[in-house]
């Protein structure tokens, strides 16, 4: 214990401005720089500027006190330095709070596929797939119908929502255009979501609830973690 409090004051002679402090002369030939707060029974309290630290008289030869316009200079000079180092964690940690950051979804992995867990409007749950070459969240009717949303159909001549989507299979098929409330995927949400609705029941044969396509992922930078079987999603600035 006694040694690791040597180490320690001879690390804070170094470390201490060149401002003259009181010095406490150690028997074993050592000495520690500071302000001596206080002198009392059988220990010397003395200031660092990093801390206070108590030394037993009994392992000191004598100590000397600094000059008043010395003390106060060196209290000057810890507070300066006390600030700076301040200053240093307020700019790490405005710099931190600027970094991005990377949000982590859990995924599942089957027959080629990686699926998600989501819940759309904030009260539908669904299991989409991922899928980087769909440009629009899509999803299927039965999805459509849980969420409530009125499907006019491709008949109705005056319905301007009627796209065509690319399918997994390569396919081209009539999707109805509609716009999500939210979508959140494991607590990260998206307001007002571009999506289709798949029109005919056979073009969402390849999933069950929809695709998690571009309209969500552009919004973040992403990548997949195959071996964590992780979706990283970093927030666009």
């Amino acid at each position: 214990m006694v040694k690791a409090l040597l180490l320690t004051l001879i690390l804070l002679v170094v470390w201490l401005p060149d401002a003259a402090a009181d010095t406490l002369y150690f028997k074993n030939g050592r000495k520690a720089e500071g302000l001596v707060v206080s002198e009392e029974g059988d220990s010397v309290v003395l200031n660092v500027g990093a801390g206070v630290i108590k030394v037993k008289k009994v392992e000191l030869l004598r100590v000397e006190r600094s000059p008043a316009e010395d003390t106060e200079a060196l209290k000057f000079k810890w507070q300066a330095q006390k600030d700076e180092n301040e200053k240093k964690i307020l700019e790490r940690n405005k710099q931190r709070a600027r970094a991005p950051e990377t949000e982590k979804v859990k995924v599942d992995s089957k027959d080629g596929q990686i699926t998600v867990k989501a819940t759309i409007n904030g009260r539908t749950s669904a299991t989409l797939v991922l899928d980087t070459g769909a440009t629009q969240v899509l999803l299927s009717k039965k999805t459509a119908k849980k969420l409530g949303i009125t499907l006019k159909g491709d008949k109705d001549k005056e319905n301007k929502d009627v796209i065509q989507v690319t399918v997994a299979d390569g396919r081209k098929v009539k999707a109805q255009k509609v716009r999500l409330a939210s979508l959140e995927v494991q607590g990260i949400k998206a307001l007002n979501v571009d999506a289709a609705v798949l029109l005919d029941k056979k073009s969402g044969k390849h999933f069950e609830d929809g695709l998690l396509g571009m309209s969500f992922l552009s919004r973040y930078i992403f990548r997949v973690d195959y071996a964590r079987k992780e979706l990283l999603l970093e927030k666009r600035k």
